[in-house]
């Protein structure tokens, strides 16, 4: 008995991001974008006053290809509002803020792993996050 490899099948399942696993990339993609706009929503933090953060959410799909094999996109480009101010709040990233944690009362931001990469955290600081709970609960890790 031999099993014959079928290369061109194995790369359309594996790499190709309209393949079955780049449309499972796309389906989760999607679902997380879900998942993070409703926690910027329906979550204790901050009111919204501007919905700029919200509408900044977003899923920049269908997958692309890439080396390793399709790639899904999923984030905030949103940038600071107030460019050109001057003084401790100029050019303030408030996507990041929210999810890697304000400085507490000595403004130092020490860093330690977490589970989807760095992660800051300060005594007397806060964060809410919106994309890290989003990955999880879609993945099966919350």
């Amino acid at each position: 008995m031999s099993v014959v490899m079928n290369e061109e099948g194995l790369r359309h399942l594996l790499y190709d991001p309209v393949g079955p696993l780049g449309a499972y990339i796309d389906l989760k993609a999607r679902e997380v974008d879900v998942l993070a706009h409703n926690n910027v929503r329906g979550r204790p933090g901050p009111k919204i006053r501007t919905g700029t953060l919200y509408l900044s959410i977003r899923y920049g799909g269908p997958p692309i290809q890439t080396a390793d094999g399709p790639l899904a996109v999923i984030g905030t480009d949103a940038r600071p509002s107030d460019q050109g101010r001057v003084g401790p709040h100029a050019n303030f990233n408030y996507p990041l803020a929210l999810e890697l944690g304000m400085p507490g009362r000595a403004g130092e931001l020490p860093t330690r792993q977490g589970p989807w990469g760095t992660r800051v955290e300060t005594q007397g600081s806060y964060r809410y996050p919106f994309l890290e709970p989003a990955l999880k609960s879609a993945f099966g890790k919350a």
